[in-house]
C-alpha cells in the first residue's frame, strides 16, 4: 500500500505574494462609478480648499482671534519683579495690532517679543492652546547685586542702586525698593551705566557680578555690605609707567567698615593660590570671629598662611 503524497507547503514568499494580490484586488476599483465618486470627493476638496482661502483673511482678522494680553498665559512672575510683564511686551512689540492667534507665525513673533523684556532671560516654549490662548513658558532674570554708579562731576556723589542680574545685564529700578537693594551686594567704584536690558560693557563689573552671585548664600550671614574693585599693577617694576599692566582686585566691605581682600575675580583660576572654595571657607571662618569685625584691620584671603591682618590705611585714589 503506497502512502500518501504530502501536499507541498508554500513558501513565506508565496504568501505574502498571496496576500498583496487579493489587496490589490480590493483596492483597485471594478466600476466606473467608484472613479466618478473618487473624482467628486476630489472636487468638493480643492473646493472647499480654495473657498477657506478667500474667507481665511476674514477670519483671521475677526475679533474673537486678535491677540490681546488677555490671551496670553506667561510663568507666574517671581517676588522680585513688580511689573504686568504681558501688557508691557503687548504694547511695546504692538502685538495687539493687526496679529491673530490663527496667524502661522504667531509663537515665533511673541517668543521675539517677549526676549526683548529685560527681565526675560530666556523664552523657552511658546504653545497655541485651544480657547483661544498662547502659553509662553519664560526664564526670568534674577538681581544678584545693585551696582552704584559714581559721578565724578559731583564729589561723593553717587546714583540710585542699579540691580543687574549675574551676567551683569541692567535691570529695571521701577518697582525696586530699597529695602530689597539693601538686602544684595552694593558693587561701588563704577563710572558708566548701559540702557535698561543691556549688559555692562565692562569686565571688571561681570566679575563683580559673578563674586556676587558666589557669595549670595552666605551674603547676609556674613553681615558683608559691599564689593569694591581696585586696580592692581602686575609688574613691580616697568620699564615704561605708561604701559604698566593692571588687573582688577576685589575687597569685600562688612557692615561694620572691615575691609577683606577677595583677590581676582571667580572663575579665573587659582591665581591667588587658592579657589573659590577655599576663599569662602577662609571668609566663614574669619567672620565669625565677632573680634574681627573692627574698622581699624584689613584681611587678606589669597595668602594660604594664617589669615594676613593689617591696619586699614585710608583709600588711595587708583590709577587709571
Amino acid at each position: 500500500m503506497s502512502s500518501p503524497k504530502r501536499r507541498k507547503t508554500p513558501s513565506l514568499l508565496t504568501i505574502w505574494l498571496m496576500r498583496l494580490a487579493r489587496l490589490v484586488d480590493v483596492l483597485l476599483p471594478r466600476s466606473p462609478r467608484l472613479v466618478i465618486l473618487a473624482f467628486l470627493l476630489a472636487l468638493v476638496g480643492f473646493g472647499a480648499y480654495g473657498l477657506w482661502r478667500r474667507v481665511e483673511p476674514l477670519v483671521h482678522g475677526a475679533a474673537r482671534y486678535a491677540l490681546s494680553a488677555d490671551h496670553i498665559e506667561i510663568t507666574p512672575t517671581p517676588d522680585w519683579i513688580d511689573a504686568d510683564i504681558t501688557s508691557e511686551v503687548v504694547r511695546d512689540a504692538k502685538l495687539d495690532v493687526g496679529v491673530s492667534i490663527l496667524d502661522d507665525d504667531l509663537t515665533s513673533r511673541v517668543a521675539d517679543a517677549f526676549s526683548f523684556h529685560p527681565w526675560v532671560r530666556k523664552v523657552e516654549r511658546v504653545t497655541k492652546l485651544a480657547g483661544p490662548r498662547v502659553k509662553v513658558d519664560l526664564q526670568y532674570r534674577q538681581p544678584v547685586a545693585v551696582v552704584i554708579v559714581s559721578k565724578s562731576r559731583v564729589p561723593k556723589s553717587r546714583s540710585a542702586p542699579i540691580p543687574i542680574d549675574m551676567d551683569a545685564t541692567r535691570l529695571p529700578s521701577d518697582g525696586f525698593s530699597q529695602a530689597m537693594a539693601d538686602r544684595l551686594p552694593h558693587i561701588v567704584g563704577i563710572g558708566t551705566q548701559p540702557l535698561v536690558g543691556q549688559q555692562w560693557n565692562d569686565l571688571p563689573l561681570i566679575g563683580a557680578a559673578r563674586l556676587a552671585r558666589l557669595l549670595s548664600d552666605v551674603w547676609e550671614d556674613l553681615h558683608l555690605a559691599e564689593i569694591t574693585l581696585s586696580r592692581q599693577r602686575l609688574e613691580s617694576i616697568p620699564v615704561n609707567p605708561n604701559n604698566a599692566t593692571y588687573e582688577t582686585v576685589y575687597q569685600l566691605v562688612t557692615r561694620d567698615g572691615t575691609l577683606i581682600t577677595w583677590g581676582t575675580a571667580p572663575g579665573s583660576g587659582h591665581r591667588d593660590g587658592l579657589s573659590d572654595e577655599e576663599k569662602i571657607s577662609r571668609l566663614k571662618r574669619l567672620l565669625s570671629n565677632e573680634d574681627h569685625r573692627r574698622t581699624s584691620q584689613t584681611f587678606d584671603l589669597r595668602n594660604r598662611s594664617p589669615i594676613n591682618r593689617t591696619a586699614r590705611e585710608p583709600d588711595e585714589e587708583q590709577p587709571q
